[in-house]
């Protein structure tokens, strides 16, 4: 599909789906993952904004030491499995 996707786009003339086709060239170990395994940063964006709420609330503490409590506090049980990772049976 992929190949497929980059094939019409090299042969277009318009600068948009040749950009495109770049940049699924460039990006398709991480597309196939995806297709493959369903597999996203879709579980990490959460924990990133959280912690830059963290870093913006911590300008006026003295040591990092604290910000790192604050975070382990916040985001302490956010180790959850990847579905990816987990044992299939089938």
């Amino acid at each position: 599909m992929i190949y497929a996707c980059r094939v019409w786009t090299s042969r277009s003339r318009l600068e948009a789906f040749v950009l495109l086709g770049r940049t699924t060239l460039a990006n398709r170990q991480w597309i196939e993952a995806f297709l493959d395994e369903r597999a996203s940063n879709a579980r990490v964006e959460p924990a990133n904004i959280k912690l830059r709420e963290l870093r913006r609330q911590a300008f006026g503490f003295y040591a990092t030491g604290k910000v790192i409590e604050l975070a382990m506090q916040t985001l302490g049980d956010f180790c959850r499995p990847v579905p990816c990772r987990i044992a299939r049976t089938h």
